[in-house]
């Protein structure tokens, strides 16, 4: 089967480490291929997103046997029933949502985090811990259901600990992108000071949480040490403040696995219910506490083990293989292993402290291993944790240089051929299997492939390439991503990655569009310049012509009326008239570069002596010039 993963971006919030794990379920030697769209929000405000959501016409039956959509990922001013209908032409295929629940389609199998719980517990926690008693909340989208779900947690946990609810330290909704000003509004517009106003700032998301805490930074407060703020998701932007955030870690692992179980036993006309997964708390400083208090009370391996899975993106089973030769041998060697693959998946600091003081609470261990684990880890850790940077900023480093050479390729293309072609020949070391290019006018796609237009395929743009072709490709997971400015759509990249990056992935197709975009132009500028050379070919020879068939009557003319007796009026007369019409003739071919010059070095002065007006006061400089033709056009001047 070919299932449809539809998602509005690859690289911001919870989307980084989300999408990954759903790929993860689609091998290379595994009977179905996921595409994956990444088309923009619904709806949005933000130009370059609506122009984005051109990508999405390709989600239909004629490209897809199914699909999996992420609904609130793509809700902005789109709300959850709008997002289904724009993709109804599917809803006759199994179709599986991502926090896309409605009344309306109540029918359609939906998996989400329960967001509402974990929220509540972080309220919670700041009112019966720290003794929050003024919390000031960061609202997200307006039509997020999860969002929705985070401030009704918030209104209920201050209900519950009879704290009056003050709506001037609650920010309007907003996009998550917008923390900063949501808080800038709360500080400026209606006067709070953090400490005096509010000693607890809640945000709907790590990303929202970032934007206030660099907004705060701007106003000389530090969040986490001024004021306490907490977010939500666990991305990469909660790991960034100067003070490590308390947040809530969504279960990526179990929404992968469950997404795509959900949407295969539908596919085999199995009935599905809704799944709902639980959210971890993840407390570290920035809500007040000094160390992590996330200890767990699992009493066996086997728990615990499952706790860790479901916590980071490693299967249970290598998991368990990792604790079991732990405990079997807590020697330096298996405590440097366990470590680096948890600080591999994301683990912070306080997080692995956190598990190694969690291990020495099982009950199925033996005491010799929780000291020598006790003794043996705190030593390993820096090294794990040097070694883990140092390659990081290697492969960051390599990846740049590449990502570098490849743009500055894409500089010096002048066609959407040479685009495509720095595409073919810098996949691998951008980090891709395949990079593909298909450019739309509106009416048709083609692949580009040849310097030729005619050797390149064209195809419907109600596909995403002809079937055939589509079906060559081969199974796992290809990324299909806009090629688009703010105000034009130009087609799309097909892309097959060796590892699943969407930083990456929006980094290419946001320098390919550019390059796209110039290159464009810059046809267009060559066709119109090689219009402009016809036309002037064309005049040129009109004029050449015309200079041709109308110079000589007109001097036979000239003659004719000199040797008549016909009166000096009507003499003058005509020949005013033959002059100017030879003098426009002059004019036109001296524009279109086909006059006759007689150019010689001469004195001006020399010219200027056939004119009664010229007083010589002083040596005038030698110019090249034709004289009669000189001497004509200064005539027509005083004239």
């Amino acid at each position: 089967m070919r299932i449809g993963f539809i998602i509005a971006d690859l690289s911001s919030g919870s989307a980084a480490p989300l999408w990954p794990s759903i790929a993860s379920m689609f091998p290379e030697d595994g009977n179905d291929t996921l595409v994956v769209f990444a088309g923009g929000r619904l709806k949005s405000p933000v130009p370059l997103q609506r122009m984005r959501n051109s990508l999405y016409s390709l989600v239909s039956p004629k490209n897809l046997d199914g699909s999996i959509i992420w609904c609130s990922s793509l809700t902005g001013n789109a709300k959850g029933e709008e997002v289904l209908e724009y993709f109804s032409s599917m809803k006759n295929l199994p179709m599986v949502t991502l926090n896309g629940k409605t009344l309306k389609y109540s029918e359609i199998p939906d998996v989400r985090f329960d967001a509402y719980v974990s929220s509540k517990f972080i309220v919670q926690h700041c009112i019966k811990v720290h003794n929050a008693k003024k919390i000031a909340y960061i609202r997200g989208p307006e039509n997020h259901i999860s969002a929705q779900e985070r401030y009704q947690a918030y209104l209920d946990c201050l209900k519950e600990n009879n704290i009056k609810f003050d709506s001037s330290i609650v920010s309007s909704p907003n996009l998550w992108s917008m923390g900063f000003e949501s808080m800038k509004q709360l500080l400026e517009k209606r006067g709070k000071k953090p400490g005096r106003d509010f000693d607890t700032i809640i945000c709907a998301s790590d990303m929202m949480m970032y934007g206030a805490s660099t907004c705060l930074s701007q106003y000389g407060y530090t969040a986490g040490v001024d004021v306490r703020i907490c977010g939500f998701n666990d991305s990469l932007e909660s790991r960034i403040l100067q003070i490590p955030a308390t947040t809530v870690r969504l279960p990526y692992a179990g929404l992968g696995k469950m997404l795509v179980e959900s949407f295969r036993s539908q596919a085999t006309g199995k009935k599905c219910k809704d799944v709902i997964l639980p959210a971890t708390p993840i407390i570290r400083r920035s809500c007040g506490c000094l160390a992590s208090e996330n200890i767990s009370h699992s009493f066996s391996i086997e728990s615990y083990a499952t706790k860790i899975a479901d916590n980071f993106l490693i299967p249970r089973k290598e998991v368990l293989t990792l604790l079991e030769s732990l405990v079997a041998n807590p020697c330096n060697e298996n405590v440097h292993s366990f470590l680096e693959d948890l600080t591999a998946k994301g683990a912070d600091v306080y997080e692995i402290f956190n598990i190694i003081r969690s291990l020495g609470l099982l009950s199925d261990v033996p005491q010799d291993f929780k000291t020598s684990l006790t003794l043996i880890a705190p030593d390993v850790l820096p090294h794990v944790l040097d070694r883990l940077i140092s390659f990081s900023r290697y492969s960051e480093r390599e990846q740049r240089r590449n990502f570098n050479s490849f743009n500055n390729k894409l500089l010096e293309a002048n066609t959407v051929f040479e685009i495509s072609k720095s595409l073919k020949e810098n996949a691998a070391s951008l980090g891709f299997e395949k990079l593909l290019l298909v450019m739309t006018d509106g009416e048709k796609s083609t692949l580009v492939e040849s310097c030729k237009s005619e050797e390149n395929l064209a195809f419907s743009d109600e596909v995403l390439l002809p079937e055939e072709r589509l079906n060559s490709l081969g199974k796992g997971v290809w990324i299909v991503t806009p090629l688009c400015t703010e105000n034009s759509y130009m087609g799309y990249l097909l892309m097959k990655m060796k590892v699943f990056n969407g930083t990456l992935c929006e980094e290419v197709r946001g320098v390919v569009s550019s390059a796209l975009k110039s290159a464009l132009l810059f046809e267009q500028t060559r066709k119109a310049q090689i219009a402009s050379d016809e036309a002037q070919s064309e005049r040129t020879k009109f004029f050449s012509n015309v200079s041709e068939n109308v110079r000589s009557p007109l001097s036979e003319i000239s003659d004719f009326i000199n040797s008549s007796s016909v009166s000096t009026d009507v003499r003058d007369f005509v020949l005013s008239r033959v002059s100017g019409a030879q003098n426009m003739i002059d004019l036109a071919l001296g524009k279109s570069g086909q006059l006759d010059l007689d150019k010689r070095i001469r004195n001006i002065g020399s010219l200027l002596e056939c004119f009664d007006c010229y007083c010589p006061n002083e040596s005038l400089p030698c110019l090249l010039f034709d004289f009669s033709k000189m001497k004509q056009a200064i005539s027509l001047v005083l004239s």
